[in-house]
């Protein structure tokens, strides 16, 4: 996602919103809040990174060594997010944006959560 120009990306977050938009008016009405394309962008950047998060925690997985697992996460998480933010300088049309880093690292910090819940639930049993 993050090679395409910014004139297809912004085509493609537009389709998407415009497709979401719809549906959301089927279902609410014409009187629901409309989806903007930034709100399409940050929610997929939230999505991507979360879904990457729970294959880190899964790959990593050591229950003798949890702590130190999930700061490998959390490290390998950050160290993709920004290499994928300077990726992007070198594409034309887009930048590095240091805002969408953090809505990554809340994805990752969101997966590392549940499943770290979800293990602690198992351990109780």
């Amino acid at each position: 996602m993050s090679s395409k120009n910014a004139e297809e990306s912004s085509n493609q977050s537009l389709f998407i919103a415009d497709l979401l938009n719809r549906w959301l008016r089927q279902i609410f009405g014409p009187h629901v809040v409309t989806l903007s394309e930034d709100v399409v962008r940050k929610t997929a950047h939230f999505l991507e990174y979360l879904v990457l998060g729970c294959l880190l925690f899964m790959g990593f997985l050591d229950r003798t060594r949890l702590a130190r697992n999930i700061l490998f996460v959390f490290a390998a998480g950050f160290l993709f997010a920004v290499s994928d933010e300077i990726h992007q300088l070198f594409v034309p049309g887009r930048t590095l944006r240091p805002f969408d880093v953090l809505i990554d690292m809340a994805g990752i910090g969101v997966a590392v959560g549940l499943l770290y819940q979800k293990l602690l639930r198992q351990k109780l049993r």
